[in-house]
């Protein structure tokens, strides 16, 4: 009660996600679903979709990125359901899952994700051809975000493009030298929240 009535929505959401770092994620979830009861929310059901997926329930992991998808134009949820398909093994379902946020979205780590899927499809020439979109496509290495840098570097491993991966890895460095609480990124995202 101590928080002003325009501040709780966001700090409850926030003591959710620490639920959820604690391992408590049935209590996280049972949070963030208290926050829906005002009406459904992008972020709110994206966040869920990505507790669910921790915690193995891919059911309701797909569910929960389904309803966030329906309530925005934003590929975002899409991208979270291809990328847990993909985990599941469903790659031809996944393919079509990130076709569909590519025609929302058509950033630059959605075709990297794409190309993923075509690479173990041994679809190698439309694995190559999303790949050159993409690194036509993405700002300059040192003006990414870190989600982003972590999704180039994916793509530079894809192609085995050592020029582009030394970049990417020294731009990295170079953030672990500014500060020691940046996430390592650097390895497939799990989730883009």
């Amino acid at each position: 009660k101590g928080i002003p009535a325009a501040q709780q929505r966001a700090t409850v959401e926030e003591i959710a996600l620490l639920y959820a770092d604690l391992g408590q994620r049935e209590h996280a979830l049972s949070l963030l679903s208290s926050l829906l009861r005002t009406g459904p929310s992008l972020n709110i059901l994206n966040r869920m979709g990505i507790v669910s997926g921790e915690m193995g329930d891919t059911e309701r992991e797909e569910k929960c990125y389904r309803e966030a998808a329906k309530v925005s134009r934003s590929g975002t949820p899409l991208f979270n359901l291809a990328l847990s398909q993909r985990r599941q093994g469903k790659l031809q379902v996944a393919l079509e899952t990130i076709n569909e946020a590519i025609a929302r979205e058509a950033d630059p780590p959605y075709l990297v994700l794409k190309a993923m899927l075509a690479d173990s499809l041994k679809q190698s020439e439309l694995r190559n051809d999303l790949l050159k979109q993409a690194f036509a496509q993405f700002d300059p290495v040192a003006t990414l975000n870190d989600w982003e840098l972590g999704w180039y570097l994916t793509g530079t491993q894809l192609t085995q493009d050592s020029s582009r991966q030394q970049e990417a890895e020294t731009e990295r460095r170079r953030r672990r030298g500014k500060s020691q609480t940046i996430q390592d990124d650097s390895t497939l995202p799990a989730t883009r929240s």
